[in-house]
């Protein structure tokens, strides 16, 4: 078991580790869940975990195993908060690097962007339902009003990150590329 004060730095140094074991076949992946699932049952340890995931180049990154969606879907509002915050900034963050020509951080904000897409998709559950229409919620204000401040459990989010109006439609357009089966039917 983790130690419930997990540092971030100490999550992500874990969850390399634990990447590493099951994306060289020491460890499999059910054989990892007990320890995944120690690592994300905290907010510092998911974000240690999502950092390393998403932003490494190890097949475990792009084809995240079943297993591990399952241990996401035990802890949904660390993980779904988590990851479209994840979402959001690897969109805007393709923005900035673009305007900094930087195709190559451009390049990896646009893969982050995706792996993280592609793990929305498949958590297909109403907790992710609801953080997806929240934010696009928040954003669609910021957009039509210029205000951060509606209320929206991501206003806040929006506030301290002071996206421009082009980082948002991509934010917006990001979202919208998620499949509609995520979006509640009923608000």
């Amino acid at each position: 078991m983790i130690d419930a004060n997990l540092t971030f730095d100490r999550a992500i140094s874990l969850s390399t580790d634990l990447i590493y074991t099951v994306d060289c076949g020491e460890v499999s992946p059910a054989d990892a869940v007990e320890h995944l699932n120690s690592i994300v049952s905290s907010t510092n340890g998911a974000r240690g975990f999502f950092v390393a995931l998403l932003t490494g180049e190890s097949a475990l990154s792009k084809d995240v195993p079943e297993a591990f969606i399952e241990v996401f879907k035990n802890h949904p509002e660390i993980i779904c908060d988590l990851l479209i915050k994840n979402l959001i900034m690897s969109a805007t963050m393709a923005v900035t690097h673009n305007r900094n020509h930087d195709a190559k951080m451009e390049a990896s904000s646009l893969a982050v962007n995706q792996k993280t897409k592609n793990i929305i998709q498949r958590l297909d559950n109403e907790a992710m339902a609801r953080h997806i229409l929240s934010m696009t919620d928040a954003i669609v204000h910021k957009l039509a009003t210029g205000e951060d401040d509606h209320g929206s459990d991501y206003s806040p989010f929006l506030q301290r990150w002071r996206y421009d109006a082009d980082q948002l439609k991509h934010a917006l357009a990001s979202l919208a590329e998620l499949s509609q089966d995520q979006m509640p039917t009923s608000a």
